[in-house]
């Protein structure tokens, strides 16, 4: 099983996908309004339902993926995955900024809300078949990224700091998400508009701190990140082009897991409110993926390297490792609360994006409990997985982003101004 999702994901995420999202974003950089970006950053300091949407969608980006899945890419692709991964953000920005402006330009009052994303798009032009394989692809996704990988996560993260068994980590996590879960979808847009920014600020303080401690180590960080992204050798072929292949694949497969800009999630909160000006909304996904990658990606990236830590491991071992060199016995623990502060918004941003799907499917009030209690189900089961939840995680992303990019591919008339 693990062997055959490793090679489905050397497939999903080699050479074809990278340049699929290269060529989708080049073929859409005609229609990003660059000089209104402003706007999308002014909309999420002034208004309620902007912030509500911008912090949901941004709790799915964040998540652990800019901590655990960064320090991941780097043990599995090497130095070289951290330019892979800021290039496919570069790329994610025009996606971004597209998927969310015709999401909320397509977007339809229904009797559960407002709706919009993929499916809708798919709907539109009349491919109802992939509408719903994009749904069921998006719930199954949601099992690996917003449910097996935070818990599994959060389970490593306590188990190495605190020595906390990873079934009692399960079932207090599992418990959290559920109190907040079984309440209305608004407490889920509320406890994100609090977590997030408490997390992100936060942990952009003490990297930044940690690199400035170290900042006669940055040229040779920045210079090891080129080396090994463009390996000349690689045109030879042999061990150094299997390595620039790693990097490419874990740099970008980990950058979406990351931004998730091009996957067309983030669509499904923003198109979920009412829209005035989807332009602003689009420009308002531009800053989240700015915010995810060359913030917080950047800055996890930064410190992993000047510090090093335990190669060899999984990325959460790295990760702590990397956090005890720079604050000693207390480095442990800190990066284990970080882990759970940006787990747990993941969880409920993945679950409201699945809930959109799952209303498109179906507004049986059965299938939506069901489907919560498999999903708590899968929470409660990560914590005591291996790091072959990374593995089912990114081939639920693979099969989204390339229904989406096929979406957004399809819908193109409604891009045009």
């Amino acid at each position: 099983m693990a062997e055959m999702l490793t090679q489905l994901n050397a497939l999903l995420w080699g050479k074809g996908m990278t340049l699929a999202l290269i060529v989708s974003a080049l073929f859409f950089t005609r229609l990003v309004p660059f000089g209104q970006l402003g706007k999308g950053f002014r909309k999420v300091l002034g208004d309620h339902a902007g912030r509500d949407a911008f912090f949901t969608a941004l709790a799915g980006t964040l998540g652990i993926g800019g901590m655990a899945g960064v320090a991941a890419a780097i043990a599995l692709g090497g130095a070289g995955a951290v330019f892979w991964m800021g290039v496919s953000a570069l790329a994610g920005m025009v996606l971004k900024y597209v998927e969310v402006t015709l999401s909320c330009k397509t977007q339809v009052k229904t009797a559960q809300g407002w709706r919009g994303g993929a499916m809708v798009l798919l709907e539109k032009t009349h491919h109802p078949l992939l509408a719903l394989c994009f749904c069921v692809c998006c719930m199954m996704a949601a099992f690996g990224t917003g449910a097996l990988v935070p818990a599994y996560s959060v389970g490593e993260a306590l188990r190495m700091a605190l020595d906390i068994p990873p079934w009692l980590s399960a079932a207090l996590f599992t418990l959290a998400a559920a109190l907040v879960l079984c309440g209305k979808s608004k407490a889920v847009l509320r406890a994100n508009r609090i977590l997030i920014p408490l997390a992100a600020l936060s942990y952009i303080a003490l990297c930044l701190w940690i690199i400035f401690t170290h900042v006669h180590a940055l040229g040779t960080v920045c210079a090891q990140i080129m080396r090994e992204a463009f390996d000349l050798s690689a045109a030879f072929g042999g061990g150094s082009g299997f390595a620039l292949g790693r990097a490419v694949r874990y740099g970008v497969s980990r950058g979406i897991f990351s931004h998730e800009a091009g996957m067309g999630s983030a669509p499904l909160a923003y198109a979920s409110q009412p829209v005035d000006d989807p332009d602003v909304q689009g420009c308002m996904g531009i800053a989240e993926v700015f915010v995810d990658t060359f913030v917080i990606c950047m800055l996890t990236a930064f410190v992993v390297l000047i510090l090093g830590g335990e190669q060899g491991g999984s990325g959460m071992m790295l990760m702590m490792s990397v956090f005890t060199r720079a604050l000693g016995r207390a480095g442990a623990p800190v990066a284990a609360a970080f882990i759970v502060l940006f787990a747990f918004p993941c969880v409920l941003g993945w679950y409201y994006y699945a809930s959109q799907c799952l209303t498109y499917l179906s507004d049986s009030v059965r299938f939506a409990h069901g489907y919560r209690l498999v999903f708590l189900g899968m929470l409660a089961l990560g914590a005591s997985m291996g790091p072959q939840v990374w593995e089912l995680s990114d081939a639920g992303n693979g099969c989204m982003t390339a229904l989406n990019l096929l979406a957004l591919f399809l819908a193109r008339r409604f891009a045009d101004p």
